[in-house]
């Protein structure tokens, strides 16, 4: 493309990249429109984007700014009086006589390019236009059209056959992305979670299904059928997205199959022929009980981002229910029903509350005292301790599947019997701990030896001491110490853990200096020092080598 914009005839030429959304037309011509040698060739450039709904007035100020700017001379007086047509006059008389390069970028509509290409003269300088269009008829109208549209056919093919290649286990699981809004970003703990409930992922000897559906997952990233939106510091996934033209590929397979229907009014009827639903989300249970407490296969069931306060107890019918997600509910107690669903792995029922004078904004439920009897649960997230003296905390000991685990309102009185519980949780990889109140202290000491696969630990609240045996967690990536307020440099102690990514300190450390010792965080990629009033020297010895990303 970048000979044809320098070597062309010397009159106008248009050239449109056409396709759908995501192909990466812009980047195409923004790659060719930013190279060195179209710099040379154009003095005179300027980039507009049209979009869907566009203003001809706004478009054309901008293109007057950016011409003007191309060649630094003043933006003529008054153009924000002009009409339409004094706009195009301007433009036009100053292109006449100058070689020029516009791009129009995401044009929709016939319309668009109507409006502005008489604003852009013939003239015998070798100007070009480069236009990126979703429309075919777009494309086809402009002078010289490119090969866009043939190249997107056999681009189908081809990922066509490159889904027929895959394995049986994940075109169930491909094919299932195509319930998700167009460009919507897929959370990956969701997604795996759904995955399950469909049972979509096979059983496999010394794995969970979790970690089952995380390698179907990875084997998806590595085909590049999926792609990564969003990372955490320490590196790890958190949300997927997929191409607009793998969407759509799988959306008409799903269309054929009848694999998947998605109810979005209220009074639709449930499908007959893809069975009993699974999956409902945004539910207000109150107008639709009936339907859902029918749902006896039922295994996800999210009423997350909604205004409902209490479940009912007839939540104890849904025995087949792996995943009760009420994140930002109201919710704030379950009932005893909820100890007969014996095959739920996942409880979410937690709020973000920002409100004066509180030092945290997570809030929690009230757990069950007998939350031991839930014995598949693998995430518990999070639950309020300060109840029957603390009595709860011994009933996590039982729940010996968690592999990740949030309290709020800790109190120190009950650092032993929480120790003595969270020995037990072997499994446990995601730990999170928040006091009762801002100097309430978090006593930790009591537990013997370090839980060896947790790698990601966040503290809440005042440290006497920083606990023993975290400088022994050697699988640890993620460490948060928030109102720790310790008396003693944590650096020393952290330095050593030898996969530790991502480190937060914030009112953690009351002293004045923070030493970085020779040979420490060999790993440590994100560090984040926050409201360390007393601190006044940060201290790196002359063998130390941080090479940090934020």
């Amino acid at each position: 493309m970048v000979g044809w914009l320098v070597k062309g005839s010397s009159g106008r030429e248009v050239v449109s990249v056409a396709g759908m959304g995501g192909m990466g037309k812009t980047t195409l011509a923004k790659q060719v429109y930013d190279a060195a040698q179209v710099k040379k060739h154009f003095k005179v450039r300027a980039w507009i984007t049209v979009t869907q709904s566009f203003k001809l007035g706004e478009i054309l100020k901008h293109m007057i700014e950016q011409l003007h700017q191309a060649i630094r001379i003043p933006v003529p007086q008054g153009i924000n009086n002009m009409s339409t047509n004094q706009l195009k006059t301007v433009i036009k008389e100053f292109l006449q006589k100058r070689r020029y390069l516009i791009v129009l970028d995401d044009v929709w509509h016939l319309c668009g390019w109507d409006a502005l290409k008489y604003t852009l003269p013939n003239n015998t300088c070798g100007s070009r236009v480069i236009l990126t269009t979703r429309n075919a008829d777009v494309a086809s109208t402009t002078c010289v059209e490119s090969r866009g549209n043939d190249k997107l056919k056999d681009l189908k093919n081809v990922l066509s056959l490159s889904f027929n290649d895959l394995p049986y286990y994940l075109k169930s699981c491909f094919l299932y992305l195509s319930i998700f809004p167009e460009d919507h970003q897929i959370k990956h703990t969701r997604l795996i979670r759904l995955w399950i409930a469909e049972g979509f992922i096979e059983t496999k000897e010394s794995k969970t299904l979790e970690d089952v559906a995380e390698d179907y997952l990875n084997e998806l990233l590595n085909r590049s059928m999926i792609q990564a939106a969003e990372t955490t510091p320490d590196g790890r996934v958190q949300k997927f997205r997929i191409h607009d033209l793998w969407r759509e590929i799988i959306t008409s397979k799903t269309r054929d199959q009848n694999f998947a229907t998605i109810a979005k009014e209220y009074n639709m009827p449930w499908p007959d022929k893809s069975g009993a639903c699974q999956y409902i989300t945004r539910c207000n249970m109150y107008s639709n009980t009936a339907e859902v407490v029918n749902l006896f296969f039922l295994k996800y069931l999210s009423l997350k981002d909604t205004r409902v306060k209490t479940i009912p107890t007839w939540i104890g019918k849904l025995q087949n229910l792996e995943t009760l997600d009420l994140k930002n509910s109201r919710v704030t107690e379950l009932p005893v029903e909820i100890l007969k669903l014996q095959h739920l792995r996942h409880l979410l029922v937690y709020r973000y509350e920002f409100l004066p004078h509180e030092f945290h904004s997570k809030y929690g439920f009230k757990v069950l005292g007998k939350i031991g009897a839930l014995t598949s649960l693998q995430k518990l997230c999070f639950i309020e301790v300060n109840q029957d003296g603390g009595a709860i905390l011994i009933e996590l000991g039982k729940l010996v599947q968690l592999r990740r685990l949030g309290i709020v309102k800790m109190r120190k009185e009950y650092g032993k019997a929480f120790c003595s519980s969270i020995e037990k949780l072997t499994k446990i990889c995601s730990l999170s701990v928040t006091s009762v109140e801002e100097d309430e202290i978090i006593d930790l000491e009591y537990l013997s030896s370090p839980l060896l696969l947790l790698q990601r630990l966040y503290l809440r609240g005042r440290l006497e001491t920083l606990p023993h045996w975290i400088p022994f967690l050697l699988g640890l990536v993620k460490l948060y110490l928030k109102r720790s307020r310790l008396k003693d440099d944590p650096l020393v102690f952290l330095q050593y853990l030898p996969n530790l990514v991502h480190l937060l300190l914030s009112e953690a450390f009351e002293g004045d200096t923070l030493r970085f010792g020779a040979g420490g965080f060999k790993k440590l990629k994100h560090l984040c020092l926050d409201k360390s009033d007393q601190l006044r020297c940060i201290w790196v010895e002359a063998e130390q080598c941080l090479v940090l990303n934020s």
